[in-house]
Formats: structure tokens, C-alpha cells, sequence
């Protein structure tokens, strides 16, 4: 919260990408009157907890004395692509984030609907029809019937790497989002 008010940002716009989503809708639940609103693309443990693929698929990819087909076939099917590119930056960026990664405390616990119900500012959600994260159909329906302000839309097509997918129309709708909610920063 320090960062943000010495940054001179008494309130802002704030948005989150994945996990990313899920930390920006946790500090939005807790400090909700520095957030002026709330986006989420294609948050985890949001709206829904993750499918059972999730964890079938990533535990055993992040054992290291596995071999390394199998992280990359776990970051294929998260990000919704057939094969790696391991020279494109972005691809490259995730995949040795993935081979470093090491957990150290529990998964985090979805949102529960009373936090969701206490997001009082304008939220956007952005979800990848094609998600391998979670069902964006019923991610779509838990966010209507609990999120009071909420402007969601489901991307068909697209997946779990949505603002990579799409960056400009959701560069877009960002903007616009953030202009009907009072157009700074």
C-alpha cells in the first residue's frame, strides 16, 4: 500500500493477469477504496478454483528429474499452443520462470462469494473460451451472480494467454473500461 502512496495514487486502476488476477482482486478485497476498478484477464482462483487437468498436468511436470518434454507440454497446454517456440521472448520468459519455479507455501484459496459480492468498484473480466485454467462459461455465470458491478466478456477462441492473443482489443477495452470509470491513469 506504501508504493502506491508514495507513487502519489490515492486510487487506480489495477489489473491482473492469471494468478496476477487473483492478487489484484485479493488487494481489491481488502483495500477496496484505493481501487478505483478492478481487471482481471483470465484470473485463477477467482471465480472457480482450477480443473482437475490443471493439476494433473503440472504436478508431475514440475518434478526436475522429469523429462523436459513434459514442462513443455505443460506450458503448451496452458498457453493453448500446439509447440514451443523457446526464441520467442515472452515464451522464453514463462518457460524459465516454469523451470525455476519452486512452491513453498499452499495453492491459494479461490475467492469465496462474500469477497466476491464486496467488490463494490467497476470490475471488468476478460475469460479465454478455449481456457485450460477453467470452465469460462461457468466462470462468466459465478461472476454475474456475485460481482455487483461487473462487465465480464468471454473470448471465444482464445486461451489462457489472452492478453497475448488479443493484446490490442483488450488494450482497448481496458482503456475504454477505464474512461466510463472516470478516464485517468
Amino acid at each position: 500500500m506504501r508504493t502506491f502512496e508514495r507513487l502519489g495514487l490515492p486510487r487506480f486502476h489495477l489489473v491482473g493477469h492469471s494468478f496476477g488476477g487473483w492478487l489484484a482482486a485479493n488487494y481489491a478485497a481488502r483495500y477496496p477504496a484505493r481501487v478505483q476498478t478492478l481487471s482481471l484477464l483470465e484470473p485463477v482462483f477467482v471465480f472457480q478454483g482450477l480443473r482437475w487437468q490443471v493439476y494433473a498436468t503440472t504436478i508431475p511436470a514440475a518434478l526436475p528429474f522429469l523429462p523436459q518434454r513434459w514442462r513443455d507440454h505443460m506450458l503448451e497446454r496452458i498457453g493453448g499452443v500446439s509447440s514451443l517456440d523457446r526464441t520467442d521472448p515472452m515464451t522464453a520468459l514463462i518457460a524459465d520462470a516454469t523451470d525455476h519455479y519452486a512452491l513453498t507455501l499452499p495453492l491459494p484459496d479461490r475467492l469465496t462469494d462474500e469477497q466476491l459480492r464486496g467488490l463494490r468498484m467497476p470490475v471488468y473480466g476478460a475469460l479465454a473460451g478455449n481456457s485450460f485454467m477453467h470452465d469460462a462459461a461457468e466462470a462468466v455465470r459465478v461472476g454475474r451472480a456475485t460481482v455487483p458491478d461487473l462487465t465480464i466478456k468471454n473470448w471465444p477462441g482464445t486461451t489462457h494467454s489472452l492478453p497475448m492473443e488479443r493484446p490490442r482489443e483488450i488494450d482497448d477495452e481496458l482503456l475504454a473500461f477505464f474512461a466510463a470509470h472516470d478516464g485517468s491513469r
